[in-house]
């Protein structure tokens, strides 16, 4: 039989448990040590566009190992394209996909992207044990623009990029964005960006992190919920 005194020792060694996870969590996030490496490039990586046609810009990562999540900053010039849409490929399909600033919806990160210039925290996330995209290049995302009318040279590129491990850990990710010329007579390559790894994205936690972390809390809350409900009954 299961005594009160038993009972509220299960509810504060389990609610102890999930408290550790989230911390571990953060401390793994935050850790220097990266679980592997992983390029974000952008396409077309060059090309010659005519202004107010449609562009079809895709995202790929390439990773060494087996990924659950991603993330990226998309910075175009707003005076020169608008983004209409964007899609997560179905590689991430099962995953939740994420866009701007919380609380805003899809098209509100959309509309303040075409009045900033940068769509932020263009993510992907896959809760542990729902799907995982393997290691190799993949599909990120895909996204529609419109060719505004302004001419001359311009560059698309990614920022604050990030991936995460199939255990949560943060991979060292390089991004290459693209050159591009609008009714211009040659079209330009690539280039570089440096390294930027989740932990040193968002001000030292990638959204990648904010969102688990967010997912252990409501852990957390309904465990102290159900160490209540024991003591109750």
């Amino acid at each position: 039989m299961i005594t009160e005194r038993t009972r509220r020792a299960l509810g504060v060694f389990t609610i102890a448990a999930v408290l550790a996870l989230v911390l571990g969590w953060l401390m793994v996030a935050q850790s220097v040590s990266a679980a592997g490496t992983a390029t974000m490039t952008v396409t077309p990586s060059s090309t010659t566009l005519t202004q107010g046609s449609a562009l079809t810009v895709t995202l790929h990562h390439n990773a060494t190992v087996v990924t659950t999540g991603a993330s990226a900053d998309f910075v175009f010039d707003e005076t020169r394209f608008a983004i209409l849409d964007f899609q997560a490929s179905p590689a991430w399909a099962g995953a939740t996909v994420l866009s701007g600033i919380a609380p805003q919806t899809k098209a509100q990160s959309i509309a303040s992207a075409n009045a900033n210039g940068i769509l932020e925290n263009l993510t992907t996330y896959c809760a542990p044990g729902n799907c995982s995209v393997p290691a190799g290049n993949a599909l990120f995302m895909t996204l529609q623009l419109q060719v505004l009318n302004n001419g001359g040279s311009t560059e698309i590129e990614l920022a604050n990029t990030g991936m995460i491990d199939i255990n949560g850990a943060p991979t060292t990710t390089t991004s290459t964005g693209a050159g591009l010329i609008i009714d211009g007579p040659i079209s330009v390559g690539g280039f570089v960006d440096a390294i930027v790894s989740p932990s040193e994205s968002q001000g030292g936690v990638s959204v990648l992190n904010v969102v688990i972390a967010a997912a252990l809390g409501a852990l957390l809350l309904a465990t102290v919920g159900g160490g209540l409900a024991l003591r109750k009954s």
